[in-house]
C-alpha cells in the first residue's frame, strides 16, 4: 500500500531553516499526487513532498507518566502490624556471602602467569620483517 496522508493527519515536517530538523505539523490539503500543505503550531504552512513528511502518532513531548503508575501499590495493614521493612535496612550481608548461598564450595584455584613467545629471528615484533 503506497504511503499517503488526508487532511487532519499529525506530521513531522522537515524543516531546513533552524537547528531542530523535523517539526510537528498538521496536514491541512493534498497539493498534488505526492505533495501536501502542513500547518506549523505557530500557524506557518508549509508546502512539502511526501518525502519530507513523517507520520506523528500523539504528542511524544507531551506525553507523561503519572507519578501515580510509579509507585507500587501499598499493602493493606492491620491495627498493630508493623510495615514490611525495606531491603535497605535489613540486617548486612558480608560481600561473598549473599554470591555463594546455596551454591557448592569450589577448590580455590591459582593462577600462573603466562610466558612470553620468544620473539622469531628477523622480527621486530611486528608480524614481518622490517627493514
Amino acid at each position: 500500500m503506497p504511503r499517503s496522508f488526508v487532511p487532519g493527519n499529525q506530521v513531522f515536517a522537515r524543516n531546513y531553516v533552524g537547528d531542530i530538523p523535523w517539526v510537528p505539523a498538521t496536514v491541512v490539503g493534498v497539493t498534488g499526487p505526492r505533495s501536501y500543505q502542513v500547518a506549523l503550531e505557530d500557524g506557518r504552512l508549509w508546502h512539502r513532498h511526501i518525502d519530507q513528511l513523517r507520520r506523528r502518532v500523539g504528542d511524544l513531548d507531551t506525553t507523561v507518566v503519572p507519578p501515580t503508575a510509579l509507585v507500587a501499590p501499598e499493602e493493606t495493614l492491620t491495627d498493630g502490624e508493623a510495615p514490611p521493612t525495606p531491603p535497605s535496612q535489613t540486617a548486612s550481608v558480608e560481600p561473598n556471602q549473599a554470591a555463594s548461598e546455596g551454591l557448592p564450595d569450589l577448590p580455590e584455584t591459582q593462577t600462573t602467569p603466562l610466558a612470553e613467545a620468544p620473539p622469531t629471528a628477523g622480527s621486530r615484533g611486528f608480524g614481518f620483517n622490517a627493514t
